[in-house]
């Protein structure tokens, strides 16, 4: 079974965070030698398609509530609803496994309800954090422990 860890579907909410231009990046980077047709079009039946082609049964996709911060240079702010994860995890035949995006800073929600709400009420299997982007700490940062506590 191929498994797709860190899937970004075709979705409008995707595709403004992930553009044509930083997607081609990233793949070059990687070895890709082009971006998902899927992808460019935004069609998910066409990325189901794709998914069959390469042989991946499963997708987990990471959600993500990121405010805007600058690094060094300029990070825009990245917000996927996680009931949109929800609804994309429900559909499709269980073809993918989504994961919250928490926002760790506390600026977009509060992080430690937000797991819970995710979890509980929308079923989202697992959670997607980004310390070095929301607190720029590693992720054994103190500031992390009352989030990876409501995990445990």
């Amino acid at each position: 079974m191929g498994i797709d860890m860190r899937c970004r579907p075709p979705l409008p909410e995707f595709r403004a965070y992930f553009d044509i231009p930083r997607i081609t990046w990233h793949g070059r980077r990687t070895g890709a030698l082009e971006v998902s047709p899927a992808f460019v079009a935004g069609s998910m039946s066409m990325f189901i398609d794709e998914m069959d082609e390469a042989g991946i049964e499963l997708a987990v996709v990471q959600g993500r509530n990121s405010p805007a911060v600058f690094m060094g240079k300029q990070f825009n702010a990245a917000f996927i609803p996680n009931e949109l994860l929800a609804e994309l995890q429900d559909s499709h035949g269980g073809r993918f496994v989504c994961q919250a995006g928490i926002d760790v800073s506390n600026t977009a929600h509060n992080a430690v309800a937000e797991v819970e709400r995710c979890v509980k009420s929308l079923g989202l299997r697992g959670i997607f954090v980004e310390p070095g982007r929301a607190l720029q700490a590693p992720p054994d940062d103190p500031r992390m422990f009352p989030v990876y506590e409501k995990c445990l």
